[in-house]
């Protein structure tokens, strides 16, 4: 094979890998706006719905009890959801677990198996009626999500379903404040 044939080989392989690269980085944002609109996919093993979860659980908590003014959370947070979504989540959840236990502790409430299981402390709460019945699921829910972000390595949500969980959380844990000043 002589040079010339072997270069117009070379390039006739390149052009494809070439043409997709060149097209990619052309059209980045365009790409990153439609990936931040799926609501579903899948890569390996792993599976995103996550802004999709978000945004049926807000719906649903607007269901119950819509609040009366729209949760405006603080700089902070809207900053750590910024730079570090997964912290933001698991920092919101702890507040709200700490709510329910001190409320749980307050009514004698509080025991090894609440103490440590976050679903089975909202269900104990619920049945003596100190928090909503009807928003046991919505706490369930977040309880989920929020395990999917402290566990699945591939998690990475957008901007806005981090702010939607985080306004859920801080919704959530109102009604939980809420309920500790009402006894």
């Amino acid at each position: 094979m002589d040079t010339l044939t072997f270069i117009a080989e070379l390039v006739k392989a390149a052009a494809w890998p070439v043409t997709t690269i060149a097209v990619a980085i052309f059209f980045r944002t365009e790409f990153r706006a439609l990936l931040s609109r799926l609501k579903k996919g899948k890569v390996g093993a792993a599976e995103f719905e996550f802004q999709e979860q978000v945004a049926e659980l807000a719906k649903d908590i607007a269901e119950i009890s819509p609040a009366p003014q729209p949760v405006a959370l603080k700089p902070e947070t809207v900053n750590l959801a910024t730079l570090n979504p997964r912290a933001a989540m698991l920092s919101a959840w702890i507040e709200i677990e700490a709510a329910l236990k001190n409320l749980a502790q307050k009514h004698n409430l509080l025991d090894t198996q609440t103490q440590r299981n976050p679903s089975a402390l909202v269900r104990v709460l619920a049945k003596a009626n100190i928090i909503p019945k009807s928003h046991a699921p919505g706490f369930s829910a977040l309880y989920r999500l929020r395990n999917q972000a402290a566990h699945d390595m591939e998690f990475n949500p957008s901007e806005e379903a981090t702010l939607g969980y985080l306004e859920i959380a801080e919704e959530l844990k109102q009604l939980v404040l809420q309920a500790d000043h009402a006894r």
